[in-house]
């Protein structure tokens, strides 16, 4: 009885939670490679030529930054050790927004680089992948389709637990002599037990952008500071300043302001 209920709800699951966890896959594969694709729809933005001088130091960028933006706030600046790597500037959001806009800069000449494209693009599939384009309602679909998922995966592993499991070959080999529904099976079951790590990997620490109390405990017990909150309640956040890139110090901006 307990091995057919949990067959029930392991199919069930897979036909509802399943087709929110593919969209989350899928959209969260492509951020994975968001830095390449922007790099990729924008040459001589987001990367530039390495110039035979040395780049500007952060105060020197950002004077030149606020001459060709004298009605901007900046409020924070992000340079990396890479030579090529153009560096970023964010500025204050206008009254009434809660995101400010930020551009990249030639970081050998200071000059404001055009706005990338795709950037908008990527911003809504990370709306997709963390909210699913609905705010609160988005935000806990998704966290209990991650919930979900290590029920798929506990549930698969006990669903197949083999008679002989003390044998390497019946975990991880697929017998490709089998035929028809009993092929399909087998390659579920082999395939989901290759995965399963991965899946619960992500699901555990996926967690964590949906439930206040889990991400506090989880970083309690490893010990952790936790993290400030970056959004409230289900509403983006605001772009966060970029990452120190490769070593190299993030300046803040202008009159003193702490970086977004």
């Amino acid at each position: 009885m307990v091995k057919w209920v949990l067959f029930q709800l392991h199919w069930f699951f897979g036909i509802t939670a399943g087709i929110v966890l593919a969209v989350v896959g899928v959209t969260g594969g492509m951020l994975s490679f968001e830095r390449e694709i922007l790099v990729a729809l924008n040459p001589g933005i987001l990367t530039v030529g390495k110039a035979e001088t040395p780049p500007l130091a952060p105060d020197a960028l950002i004077q030149r930054i606020r001459a060709q933006a004298p009605d901007k706030t900046v409020t924070s600046l992000t340079v990396y050790g890479d030579p090529e790597r153009s560096a970023r500037v964010m500025f204050a959001p206008p009254p009434g927004e809660r995101r400010g806009e930020f551009l990249y800069v030639n970081p050998y000449d200071g000059k404001l680089l055009p706005r990338p494209r795709g950037e908008d693009a990527m911003f809504t599939i990370m709306f997709i992948h963390r909210w699913l384009a609905a705010g609160e309602v988005g935000k806990q679909i998704v966290g209990a389709s991650t919930a979900i998922l290590i029920f798929f995966a506990l549930s698969g592993l006990y669903l197949r637990w083999p008679r002989n499991w003390a044998s390497l070959k019946t975990w991880v080999f697929i017998d490709f002599s089998r035929r028809g529904r009993s092929l399909f099976w087998e390659l579920h079951s082999i395939v989901g037990t290759w995965v399963l790590p991965f899946y619960l990997l992500a699901a555990l620490t996926g967690l964590t952008w949906s439930y206040d109390w889990y991400r506090n405990a989880y970083y309690d017990v490893l010990g952790a500071p936790r993290p400030a909150q970056r959004g409230p309640g289900g509403a983006p956040p605001q772009q966060a300043q970029g990452q120190q890139g490769q070593g190299q110090q993030a300046a803040n901006g202008a009159q003193g302001a702490p970086p977004q």
